[in-house]
């Protein structure tokens, strides 16, 4: 199944186009998993899951962080530049994003967003 247009954004990568969403769900202790999912547009083919990313909710943390910038790192933000940058590491570990199957799965983490524009 396709990712509905609606519910995530377009980029386009050497020609390509492809949609991505991003989300959340409940890790637990304020923390919450950051759900990336990546697919070729005009194929609807195999979808890269990224899975390991993490961040908190700042709403829940605004009171007591509000005048310390060194803790906004506790909340990654996802930009074009990392969905390009993860996308060229799934295609160079074997993601076919133009071929029907399971799902790609892509373990990272945090540092993976540091390192990236």
């Amino acid at each position: 199944m396709a990712l509905p247009k609606s519910k995530s954004r377009k980029i386009s990568l050497k020609n390509i186009d492809y949609r991505y969403s991003v989300s959340v769900s409940n890790k637990g202790n304020c923390e919450f998993d950051l759900n990336i999912t990546v697919q070729n547009e005009a194929a609807n083919g195999r979808k890269l899951i990224l899975k390991g990313l993490v961040t908190r909710n700042f709403w829940l943390d605004f009171s007591e962080l509000v005048s310390d910038a060194v803790y906004l790192d506790y909340y990654p933000k996802i930009t074009p530049k990392h969905i390009e940058y993860f996308i060229n590491l799934a295609v160079s570990k074997g993601w076919e994003h133009n071929k029907k199957g399971s799902n790609f799965i892509l373990q990272v983490n945090n540092e993976h967003l540091e390192t990236r524009p």
